[in-house]
């Protein structure tokens, strides 16, 4: 009963920070934006024409850095190249658990908790229409929300408008890949990302 009640205070207490998101708003985890200049990171929102979201969720400064394959790396000391185990030579192919909570009578967060169990990744949260028996307004210590979409915050995170797997998939600028098959390669002549079918097909090279 104490911890029903609980949960009951905490539902209460988050509507306070409730966001539905619409035409060009997004949300995040209760806190509303203009999605059309800014995205979603991790935790965090970033602009658009500032920053980038790279692997598990690492902003970077667009205009001084770039993502390539472990990570975030600055312009003036490498760029991103083909990659292969000879080198110039490219290769051509604290939050709690929702299932350790007992949620009793409450089924709004049953509910969430039984999508989130199901919940499968790479998921784009703007072309989900969700019952408003799962649909979230608010982040709490239980679950993230990402335009209405509850999430698990040990095992996802927000890439965009993605939700990505923690431990298999990255995020790539607007794009995401997987980390087992393919890779974040950027193309410093035409400014631009490319998620490429190979596990290691580029490196940051600081030779020059």
């Amino acid at each position: 009963l104490v911890m029903q009640l609980a949960l009951v205070v905490l539902v209460f207490v988050s509507l306070s920070f409730a966001c539905v998101p619409s035409g060009d708003q997004g949300c995040l985890n209760g806190q509303s934006f203009d999605s059309t200049v800014q995205f979603a990171c991790r935790n965090d929102l970033y602009y658009y024409d500032q920053t980038g979201c790279c692997a598990q969720g690492i902003p970077f400064d667009i205009n001084t850095q770039f993502c390539c394959y472990d990570g975030v790396h600055d312009e003036t000391n490498a760029q991103c190249e083909p990659w292969s185990p000879i080198k110039g030579q490219f290769m051509e192919k604290e939050a709690k658990k929702l299932t350790a909570v007992e949620l009793g009578e409450l089924s709004h967060l049953s509910n969430i908790q039984e999508f989130i169990q199901q919940l499968q990744t790479p998921l784009n949260t703007t072309a989900v229409d969700l019952p408003s028996s799962i649909e979230c307004t608010h982040a709490n210590e239980l679950f993230g929300c990402l335009n209405g979409v509850p999430y698990d915050w040990n095992t996802h995170y927000p890439c965009y408008n993605f939700l990505l797997d923690l431990t298999t998939e990255g995020c790539c600028v607007g794009q995401f890949y997987n980390y087992d098959t393919q890779t974040c390669c950027y193309d410093a002549i035409s400014d631009t990302y490319e998620v490429v079918d190979s596990s290691h097909a580029c490196y940051a090279d600081y030779s020059d």
